[in-house]
C-alpha cells in the first residue's frame, strides 16, 4: 500500500520546494526500474510518450502542492502511464477491428 499525506498524495523528498525538470532528470535506471515494475519489456516510443507525460504530471503537482518527487516515484507514475498508452492502443485496436466487421456488406 502506497502512503499517502493528508491531500492524498505520496511522500514528498521535500516539502516547500518546487519541483522543475531538471530535478527529475531521467537515466537508464528509471527505464530499468519500469520495466521491472510492469514485469516486460517497454516500447521505447512509448515509454518516451510516457516519461514526458509523468515528468510533466509530477512537474504540475509539484507546482500547485510545493512537493518534490524522487525517481522512484517518477518511474512508478510512468509505469501507470505506460500501461495506460498501452491499453488506449489495443482498444484503438478493438474498435477499429468492430467498425470492419459491422460494416463488412455479405453477399449471398
Amino acid at each position: 500500500m502506497l502512503n499517502v499525506n493528508k491531500k492524498g498524495l505520496p511522500p514528498a523528498s521535500g516539502k516547500g520546494q518546487q519541483t522543475t525538470t531538471e530535478s527529475i532528470i531521467p537515466n537508464n535506471r528509471i527505464m530499468n526500474k519500469v520495466e521491472f515494475l510492469l514485469g516486460k519489456s517497454v516500447d521505447p516510443k512509448y515509454y518516451r510518450k510516457a516519461l514526458k507525460y509523468a515528468k510533466h504530471k509530477l512537474k504540475w503537482q509539484g507546482e500547485r502542492y510545493g512537493l518534490k518527487y524522487d525517481n522512484n516515484y517518477l518511474a512508478k507514475v510512468t509505469s501507470e502511464v505506460y500501461n495506460q498508452q498501452m491499453l488506449t492502443e489495443e482498444m484503438i485496436k478493438l474498435g477499429g477491428i468492430a467498425y470492419e466487421i459491422n460494416n463488412r456488406k455479405t453477399y449471398n
